[in-house]
């Protein structure tokens, strides 16, 4: 673009030399002939800047926001990626739970019941599992549907939880009704590790699955194996996993862990 600039003056420059020349031959005022060189130099530099080169620097200072640069900020965003997790992607599998029955492995106290294959929640209830195994890198992966949602609830599993003086530490995803994803470090502070993130893979009134890799002390979230986003907590190595509904009952299909791949 440089090049048509350059261009584009050295003949603006030339047209106002003949002219003065012309001038100088027909023995015209010296004034005039400054005036022209005058007018040709205004001429030339809105021809140059009436170039492409102009545009160019134009769009160089308008530059778009990036979905890096709104994450950057801790806004919610609407993620739209396609990237999804293939079996390949899964280690072997360390545990497995598809509540056919009740093996006596999940706590099922305040309503918690297993039936027709499903591990159903009560609203505002936790269930533990009563294993000693605890859990650092790993795949989390859960199928789970909300009953009948009435209005926005959440669905909430616990991983790398280790009881504390807090009474709950724990790394937590939640998966609300209306489609939002967020975490939360839970402990003897609380704070938020993934703003809320629109999942629009996510379908109400049918099962999905919610699927987590926990690598140190990175995690990457998605539903129905589609990648909403990731995050960072440092604070727990290991622990169990705790799946938890608020204020209406969830039904889970399975329950798997994964070694990484």
């Amino acid at each position: 673009m440089l090049s048509d600039l350059g261009r584009n003056l050295f003949y603006a420059f030339i047209a106002e030399l003949l002219v003065a020349v012309i001038a100088l031959l027909v023995r015209e005022d010296k004034k005039k002939v400054i005036v022209v060189l005058l007018v040709g130099t205004i001429i030339a530099g809105l021809i140059g800047f009436g170039t492409p080169f102009a545009e160019t620097f134009a769009s160089s200072v308008t530059t778009p926001v990036t979905i890096e640069d709104i994450a950057s900020n801790d806004q919610p965003v609407e993620l739209a990626s396609d990237t999804q997790l293939s079996n390949s992607d899964f280690g072997s599998l360390l545990y497995e739970d598809t509540f056919e029955s009740d093996a006596g492995v999940w706590s099922l106290q305040s309503g918690n019941s297993i039936q027709n294959g499903e591990l159903i929640l009560s609203p505002a209830t936790s269930t533990f599992p009563n294993w000693s195994t605890e859990y650092s890198d790993f795949i989390f992966e859960t199928e789970f549907r909300f009953v009948n949602p009435q209005s926005t609830h959440y669905f909430t599993a616990y991983l790398r939880y280790t009881d504390c003086a807090a009474g709950n530490c724990s790394t937590q995803v939640f998966v609300s009704s209306s489609s939002d994803i967020a975490a939360w470090h839970i402990g003897s502070d609380k704070k938020q590790l993934m703003n809320y993130t629109q999942a629009s893979q996510l379908k109400l009134n049918e099962t999905n699955t919610l699927t987590v890799v926990a690598k140190g002390s990175e995690f990457n979230v998605y539903v129905n194996r589609v990648f909403v986003r990731s995050f960072s907590d440092a604070s727990y190595k290991s622990g169990k996993v705790v799946l938890d509904a608020d204020e209406a009952p969830t039904a889970v299909s399975y329950v798997r862990i994964y070694a990484l791949p």
